[in-house]
Order: C-alpha cells, then sequence, then structure tokens
C-alpha cells in the first residue's frame, strides 16, 4: 500500500473549517481518505494553531500600541524641548549613553525618515549655536563698551549693566519690545540703586543727576548694540530657530493625531529579530 502523503497544513485548516460548518468526522475522514482518528486528530491540532496564532495577532496588536505610545511620546518631548535653546539634550539622543533612549531615537527617526521634523531638528541645533555664539560675541562687545564709557562712574555695576544689555539685544531680536524695560530707583534699602528689569546698574548713586547720566549712558550702549550691523546675525539666528521649532512642533502634533506610524524600525514587535546588526566596537579599538 503506498504511503500517504503527510497532512498539510492548509488540509489541517480546512478540514477545521469543514468541521465547524457542520461537516462530520466520519464524512471528512472519508472524503480524505483519512481515519477518523487522524482527522480527530489534527482538528485539535488545527484548534491549537489557531488559538496560538490569535494570542500572537493579540500580542503584536497590543506590542504595536506600546511601541506607538513609546515613539509618540518621545516625539512629544522632542516637541517639548524645542520650546528652549536649552533643550538640545533631547533634540539629540543618537549619542546618548541610554542605550533604550539611543534605540527610540534611532526607530522613531526610521518610522518618519520622510518627515521635515529631522530637517528641521538640525535647522533647530543651527539656530541655538548661531544664537550662543551671537549672543557671546554681543556680551564681548558690550562688555568692552562698558568698561570705556563707565570709567568715570565707580558707582556703575559692570555685570549688572552687561548682563541687562546682553537680554536687551536678545530680547529685541526675538521681536521683545524693550521699550517697555523701565529704569526704576530703588531707595528702599538706604542707597540709590538704578535698576531695570532683574539688573542693577548702579549702586550708591550720589544725586539724580548723576543716576540720568548713568541711565544715558545704558541707553545709548543699547541702541549700539541693536543697531542692524550689530544685530542682524543674532535676529537672523532668531528667526532660523523659531522657524525650525515651528516646524517640530507642527510635525509631532500631525504624529500624534494619525497615531500610527508608517514604517518600520528595529524595535518593531513583529520585526525580524535574527536580523544581523553592526556589532558595537570596543571603545579601545
Amino acid at each position: 500500500m503506498p504511503k500517504r502523503a503527510k497532512i498539510t497544513l492548509v488540509e489541517r485548516r480546512n478540514w477545521l473549517r469543514q468541521y465547524e460548518e457542520g461537516v462530520s468526522i466520519d464524512q471528512i475522514a472519508r472524503e480524505s481518505e483519512r481515519t477518523q482518528r487522524t482527522v480527530t486528530d489534527h482538528l485539535e491540532h488545527a484548534r491549537r494553531e489557531r488559538q496560538h496564532d490569535q494570542v500572537q495577532v493579540d500580542l503584536i496588536r497590543e506590542g504595536y500600541r506600546d511601541h506607538y505610545r513609546d515613539l509618540l511620546n518621545l516625539a512629544d518631548q522632542l516637541a517639548e524641548s524645542s520650546e528652549s535653546p536649552r533643550g538640545v539634550a533631547v533634540l539629540d539622543l543618537s549619542a546618548s549613553t541610554d542605550p533604550g533612549q539611543r534605540l527610540l531615537y534611532k526607530g522613531l527617526r526610521s518610522h518618519t525618515a520622510g518627515s521635515k521634523i529631522w530637517t528641521a531638528v538640525r535647522n533647530w541645533g543651527g539656530g541655538m549655536t548661531g544664537i550662543a555664539k551671537e549672543a557671546d560675541r554681543l556680551e564681548t562687545e558690550a562688555r568692552k563698551l562698558v568698561s570705556k564709557e563707565t570709567r568715570e562712574f565707580p558707582e556703575v555695576l559692570v555685570e549688572g549693566f552687561v548682563g541687562s544689555l546682553r537680554n536687551g539685544a536678545s530680547g529685541a531680536a526675538q521681536g521683545i519690545d524693550i521699550e517697555a524695560m523701565e529704569y526704576v530707583l530703588d531707595q528702599s534699602g538706604g542707597s540709590d540703586e538704578l535698576r531695570i528689569g532683574n539688573y542693577i546698574l548702579a549702586k550708591h548713586v550720589e544725586d539724580e543727576d548723576r543716576m540720568a547720566k548713568i541711565q544715558k549712558i545704558h541707553e545709548a550702549l543699547l541702541k549700539v548694540l541693536l543697531a542692524p550691523q550689530s544685530s542682524n546675525r543674532l535676529r537672523s539666528f532668531w528667526k532660523s530657530w523659531a522657524e525650525a521649532r515651528d516646524v517640530i512642533q507642527e510635525e509631532v502634533a500631525i504624529l500624534k493625531f494619525r497615531k500610527v506610524l508608517t514604517g518600520q524600525c528595529d524595535l518593531c514587535p513583529a520585526g525580524d529579530t535574527s536580523a544581523r546588526r553592526t556589532p558595537n566596537r570596543r571603545r579601545d579599538e
């Protein structure tokens, strides 16, 4: 008697479908030329396979839900960090010492490879670097000017003068109306102090006439720093930074509304876990 062919997965699942549609085991056995015992065993096998498949589907569905949540949470952190020029630590996690954060960052980039967000992140970083350099340059320029113009006024606090000038130039570059900042004569502590915002410009000023001269010096120096030839680069960097920030936040909002990310990454639940990755090199190599 010739050896019968091995029962395939398709055949076994077809038997289960027939049985659940009302076909008897005896009829299935006759039509397939198998014994009833064989059909019965394979029906049970098919049920276990289907149950296993359903569990796998449920686990993968849950895994993707958690995976997308992790990636969108990271995107949310990125958008929040973009609010301030000091958010670079979250905006560039590609070199993070935390492997989990580094993998999530890489995964988010894989899922959003065509998004404008990554060009914006790069522009955001460039704007931030430019802002810092220009602000430092203006501070150096301000310090030279203050030292020169206030040498006859020992009451002047150089750090207060310089800090307020840098802050004023930075505010103006962002479109803030610095004319709304008022000079305040503070006599509450028993000695006359000249302030602007949180900065003390001078202490122990002898009289109002001398106070007015110090204020005029500050106003004149601020105009010098706000002149186009001095402030245009800082304005340009702030504009570039702000535009990049807006793109980042808009793109992240779109991702959150979509809820599902296209593409795939190494962390996807249904990914190929056997895929070979480039091994990490030893640090001393």
